[in-house]
This record gives C-alpha cells, sequence and structure tokens, in this order.
C-alpha cells in the first residue's frame, strides 16, 4: 500500500499524463490487489472526514451548551477491515466517476496547471525547414535545458517568422519557465496568424493569463475562452468545459 499511496495521490489529483492515467485504471482493472488498493485508499480518506466532521460537532455542541461530550471514535483500519467485500465496487466506481468529480471540483487556476503539467513536459518535431534548429531546442526542452532551448526559439522566430511551430513552442517555454509576459507576447502573435488551419494561440494564451493571475487575468482569460469556444477554434472542447468553472 505504501509504495502506492504517491501514485494513487497523482492520480486523483490529476498529476498524472493522459497516458499515465490510462494505465493506472487499466491496472485496477487488470489487477486485484491494486484495485483493492485504490478501494480502501478511497474508503479511509471517507472515514477520515467522518471522524473529523464528528469532531466538528462536537465541538459545536459543547460551544452552544458549555458541556463537553466524549466522544467514540472508529478506527478506520479497523472499520475498514469488516468491508473488504466492498473494495472491488468502489474501486470500479471511482474509476468511472471520480476524474468527473474531481475536474468539476478544480478551479480554472488548477485546470491550467494540470494541463500544463501533463501536455508541456515533452514537445514533438515537426519537419521543416529549420529542422536541425528545431531539433536542437526541442531536446533542449526535452532535457529541461530551458535557458539553451529558449534562445534558439526566439533566433528561429526572428529569422523565420513564417515557422509558427517555433513561435508556439517558444511561448511554451516561457510559460513553463513562469516568464509569463514574454509567453503572452508570443501567444498573442500566434492567436493573430492568419489562414492557419490549427492556432491555439488564444487558448494558450487564456492559460498564461490564468497561470500569472494578476488582476483582471482571470476576467480576460475568460473572454478568451468565450473566443475559442464562439469560433470554433483549436481547444473549443476543453475551453467550452473551463468554463464551467468560472
Amino acid at each position: 500500500m505504501a509504495e502506492n499511496l504517491e501514485y494513487m495521490e497523482d492520480y486523483f489529483h490529476q498529476r498524472l499524463s493522459d497516458a499515465q492515467r490510462k494505465d493506472f485504471e487499466l491496472r485496477c482493472e487488470n489487477d486485484k490487489g491494486f484495485a483493492e488498493e485504490v478501494a480502501f485508499y478511497i474508503t479511509s480518506r471517507q472515514a477520515l472526514k467522518e471522524e473529523l466532521l464528528l469532531q466538528k460537532r462536537a465541538q459545536w455542541k459543547q460551544a452552544s451548551t458549555g458541556k463537553s461530550e466524549e466522544l467514540f471514535f472508529i478506527k478506520p483500519f479497523k472499520r475498514l477491515s469488516d468491508y473488504k467485500w466492498r473494495y472491488a465496487a468502489a474501486a470500479i466506481i471511482i474509476l468511472a466517476f471520480g476524474t468527473y468529480f474531481f475536474e468539476r471540483s478544480s478551479s480554472p487556476q488548477q485546470l491550467a496547471d494540470n494541463y500544463i503539467q501533463n501536455n508541456f513536459s515533452q514537445l514533438s518535431l515537426t519537419m521543416d525547414g529549420v529542422k536541425d534548429s528545431m531539433q536542437t531546442a526541442l531536446a533542449a526542452f526535452n532535457n529541461k535545458e530551458y535557458d539553451k532551448a529558449s534562445p534558439v526559439f526566439e533566433s528561429l522566430c526572428k529569422d523565420h517568422p513564417e515557422n509558427n511551430d517555433a513561435l508556439k513552442d517558444a511561448g511554451i517555454t516561457y510559460l513553463v519557465t513562469k516568464d509569463y509576459d514574454k509567453a503572452l507576447e508570443k501567444f498573442d502573435a500566434l492567436a493573430n496568424k492568419k489562414g492557419l488551419f490549427s492556432n491555439p494561440g488564444y487558448f494558450y494564451k487564456a492559460i498564461t493569463l490564468l497561470q500569472r493571475n494578476k488582476d483582471g487575468d482571470k476576467a480576460e482569460a475568460k473572454q478568451l475562452l468565450e473566443q475559442v469556444v464562439s469560433q470554433n477554434l483549436e481547444h473549443s472542447s476543453d475551453a467550452k468545459d473551463w468554463l464551467k468553472k468560472f
């Protein structure tokens, strides 16, 4: 159980990539022992919440009556051992609905943070006329050598303004290094490119504003997401879901 605890925490707090989440869910389906650990984890957390609620109720009663109340606390592990037959069912339920409820409770800022962690840890190469320079920059980015990647992307943006991938990847590099002003500059330039078949500029700009989180940023991010939806731009489905959090 202990060795899987961090893995389960990462799953339920949306810190895993799409591929990692699928692996987690497949393991629950195929590994009975692991499914029981997941269900035990879920039920243990619920038991702890119930005990904390009992404590709060006792404190409220004491505050209102002036009398203390002796509390009877159920030991989670003892109680859970009596309900082993529920493990498999609990695991199925949480895998069916858990991600939905965690996403429902997420703020726009949390969704933006999760998106960055799940989608911007690695960048893929698009073949073009400046392949070698792009490979150099992308290799540096994927090795988390952002200080090396950034100047190469900048050079590509200057020397090859038609290279939209370099513009996008430069913005992503600034975003993951929290240089939000420069990231906004790149994504704004990308968003204003005309005639692109695929253009995530507005959506990425909204993510950056949510991460920077200065006065007015959240409102502007909402407007951008609404624009993505109304114009059916890239990531319109994601934008529609995110707008429900505002």
